[in-house]
């Protein structure tokens, strides 16, 4: 494999005041400082590419349709609407990875492409998952009965450890690098 490695990282947040956003932004900033090849895809105002030095910034506009996740994070279910421009912006780019910062939005569109060019991808989050989401779905489910929405104990099993298994149930996002291949 040549060096260094061309990356495209995929990120939830960019511009918001959390982790993920000031991690992706520290990217950045490395990879800029030490002329590395890297593009970063995330959320901006409108569709735009640009590039400074090594750092290659692809903005996609979210849609009317989007819907707050969390303060500061939102998801579109129409963000795939820009699956063949970034295609197209990332052939140019031509990358060995494809890495995600998580299960949203801009996750699903990074793992979308890196399929559709058969480029090794990684995933990784910096929240417990299964947490977040078990908090997330009790808040949004608010007037169902408690003992519906998991909100109790049941046989030792906590909701967050019920919502960690129904999420690995699901395959699509484990935490390792996988090859093109899918292999």
């Amino acid at each position: 494999m040549k060096l260094p490695l061309r990356v495209v990282l995929f990120a939830d947040s960019f511009y918001e005041a959390n982790g993920v956003a000031t991690l992706s932004r520290e990217f950045a900033n490395f990879a800029g400082q030490r002329q590395l090849p890297f593009c970063c895809v995330h959320a901006g105002t409108e569709r735009l590419a640009s590039c400074r030095g090594s750092v290659t910034t692809l903005e996609l506009n979210r849609s009317w349709a989007s819907f707050p996740l969390d303060k500061g994070l939102s998801c579109d279910p129409l963000l795939s609407r820009h699956r063949k421009w970034v295609i197209d912006q990332l052939k140019e780019f031509r990358p060995d990875l494809i890495h995600i910062t998580g299960p949203g939005d801009f996750g699903v569109l990074g793992l979308w492409v890196a399929k559709s060019l058969g480029i090794p991808r990684a995933a990784s989050w910096h929240t417990n998952l299964h947490e977040y989401a078990s908090q997330r779905l009790q808040k949004a489910f608010w007037f169902a009965p408690r003992g519906l929405r998991g909100g109790h104990r049941r046989g030792g099993r906590n909701p967050e450890s019920e919502c960690h298994d129904a999420i690995l149930s699901l395959g699509a996002f484990r935490v390792r690098a996988e090859p093109a291949d899918g292999g």
